[in-house]
């Protein structure tokens, strides 16, 4: 017999006796007695813990009706135990499900947390990437200087003096704007106008620095 036709019969034994429960009749509550066992019997075979529990509530109703208190009572300890493990039964799925999120929230924070990891990683790899190369431009542009003022020493054009002192602080603005560009940008928002409005402040403090060591440099060359 399939599942869905004993759960039916189950069904129709239960209306079929509680037209009975009613009544004060011996006979009619036999009736309604022998429903209630063939439902149960049923029932035991569907191993459905809801049905059973109905039919012990309702076995209980019949066999108090009729003074078959030791029935009675045998069934209310049978549908305690029945109502006792559906209990089990919901808090073992709830804690299931409990257990399914607390597993997920931490699948969760684990792939958050590696991925700060890796994150910071990169972060911290491109921070010194970009430090040695910040060394590195530095040092070319002390280097490039101290040629500057070494130039001084000999005899060379004009032009080509100029050319050097204008290469070296051209480079160190493009570096010192290269260095402040993460302040400038947080500072302007991102606006055009005000990184340009930087910019020029910046250029002009390192164009009197410029004027000043291209005319020492013209004064100390010694020209052809």
């Amino acid at each position: 017999m399939k599942k869905n036709t004993k759960s039916s019969l189950i069904a129709l034994l239960l209306i079929f006796g509680a037209y009975f429960l009613p009544t004060t009749s011996y006979s009619q509550d036999s009736v309604f007695t022998d429903s209630l066992e063939n439902a149960e019997e049923l029932s035991l075979k569907l191993e459905s813990m809801q049905e059973r529990k109905r039919i012990y509530l309702d076995l209980i109703d019949s066999y108090s009706a009729e003074g078959q208190y030791e029935k009675a009572y045998a069934n209310q300890l049978l549908y305690s135990a029945v109502k006792d493990s559906l209990f089990d039964e919901d808090k073992s799925k709830e804690i299931g499900k409990l257990e399914a999120k607390y597993e997920m929230e931490r699948t969760i924070e684990e792939e958050k947390r590696k991925k700060e990891i890796e994150e910071k990683i990169q972060r911290d790899a491109e921070s010194r990437r970009n430090n040695l190369q910040y060394s590195g431009i530095l040092i070319f542009i002390v280097l490039l200087f101290t040629g500057v003022f070494m130039v001084g020493r000999f005899s060379l054009p004009i032009r080509l003096a100029e050319g050097v002192v204008f290469f070296a602080f051209l480079l160190f603005f493009e570096f010192t704007l290269v260095l402040l560009d993460p302040y400038i940008e947080e500072l302007s928002s991102g606006a055009p106008a005000i990184k340009l409005g930087f910019n020029a402040v910046l250029a002009g403090l390192i164009f009197p620095l410029h004027s000043f060591f291209e005319e020492r440099l013209k004064k100390n060359i010694r020209l052809k």
